[in-house]
Order: C-alpha cells, then sequence, then structure tokens
C-alpha cells in the first residue's frame, strides 16, 4: 500500500474551529483517536507499534490489539506531498518484538475525520516521564501509561494534522495521480486560508535505523 500525505500543524487557539468546520464539511462528528506508540529497532528500520488506549488520570487501559506500521523512505521527485509506501499489520505476534530495542515511547491524542478517500487526523503528541525499557517486550506486556505520567511534547498544545489518502497499488501511476488529485482538491475546496499544508523533508521521515 502507498499513501499520498500533506501535513500541518494549528495552534490550540485554533482547533474547535477546525474540528467545527470539518464536521460542517464531512456532515459527522469526529472519531476520538488516541493511541500508544512503542518504536522499535527492527530489521534496520524503526517500526511503530501502535493501540487504542483510554487515558485515566490513574488507570489507563487498552482498547485495541497492538498493531504494527512500517513506512519507507519517502519516494524522490514530488513538492507536492509524501509518497511513501506503507506496510500495515492489523494485529502482530508480541514474541515476534519481545527482543528489540525501543528507541521510542508516545501517545498522541485527538480526533480523526474521513471524507471519501480523504483521512484527516488532527492530534498531539504526548511523551512519557518514564525511562525507556531495554527491550519492546516489557512495554507490549504493560498497561498504558497513565495521563498524569505524560506531558505535551510541544509546549504551546499545538495539534498536528495529517491528510492522506492510501492507495492499495500505488505502482499504478493513474491511481497515484488520481490520488493527489483528490488530497488537494479537498484541502483546496475545504482548508484554504483555515490551514496551510506543508511537505516535510522527506529524510525528516526517514525510518531506517541510523549508523545501521
Amino acid at each position: 500500500m502507498h499513501e499520498v500525505a500533506l501535513f500541518s500543524q494549528v495552534a490550540q487557539a485554533r482547533h474547535d474551529r477546525l474540528l467545527q468546520t470539518l464536521s460542517g464539511v464531512v456532515g459527522a462528528q469526529p472519531t476520538a483517536y488516541t493511541h500508544q506508540h512503542v518504536l522499535v529497532n527492527k530489521d534496520k528500520l524503526v517500526h511503530d507499534l501502535h493501540r487504542a488506549v483510554s487515558l485515566q488520570q490513574d488507570a489507563s487501559t487498552a482498547t485495541g490489539p497492538w498493531q504494527a506500521r512500517i513506512a519507507s523512505l519517502p519516494e524522490p521527485g514530488s513538492s507536492e506531498a509524501i509518497f511513501s509506501q506503507v506496510n500495515e499489520l492489523s494485529s502482530i505476534n508480541n514474541g515476534d518484538y519481545e527482543n528489540d530495542k525501543v528507541v521510542g515511547h508516545h501517545y498522541t491524542d485527538g480526533h480523526r475525520f474521513v471524507n471519501g478517500n480523504v483521512i484527516i487526523t488532527i492530534y498531539r503528541i504526548f511523551a512519557t516521564n518514564t525511562l525507556l525499557p531495554s527491550t519492546s517486550e516489557i512495554l507490549l506486556l504493560s498497561p498504558p501509561c497513565n495521563a498524569s505520567q505524560l506531558g505535551h511534547l510541544d509546549p504551546s498544545g499545538a495539534y498536528v494534522i495529517e491528510a492522506i489518502v492510501r492507495i492499495e497499488n500505488g505502482t499504478d501511476l493513474k491511481f497515484a495521480d488520481l490520488a493527489r488529485k483528490e488530497l488537494f482538491a479537498f484541502c483546496r475546496d475545504y482548508l484554504q486560508g483555515l490551514i496551510t499544508f506543508q511537505v516535510p523533508d522527506r529524510f525528516a521521515m526517514d525510518t531506517r535505523v541510523k549508523g545501521a
């Protein structure tokens, strides 16, 4: 599978207006989106192991199974959007990751909208105040952190906005072009003037483990 993606950021003060605008465009209320992410070094790539959670002040719980996302280095040649190959596993065998080194641990909390093939996720990143364990098995078998153990990665409280279209056959140029057009049209027709999307440096999204 491939993804065409654009990214942006919105200040905390403008967050509610953005949610209201998107609710009107989509014709539905957003879906709550809260995930725990454990980043591990496996096969010289960073694998994003994640699961849905319910964050509470004193007793957080997992509400979904562990899943995996492995993204390639975004492909060169496009200055308009990030285009990358992605492999997603809806469930994993914890034993496959029991001895892998943990290189990151964070939480995302926000909302998600779907309009046609466009998926818009608006979220904040929360860092943990606990030390990383030596291997991923400890985190995979442990309950999620409580809200009291988390803090905003961005002290301003700003939200990340991710707009993507997924393509099952990304090697077909026709489908890739249609995906780009649908993504750009949505951003232009409904979000222009409200937020400005950007294309990050593709090497900033490199999932290869440095020095491996």
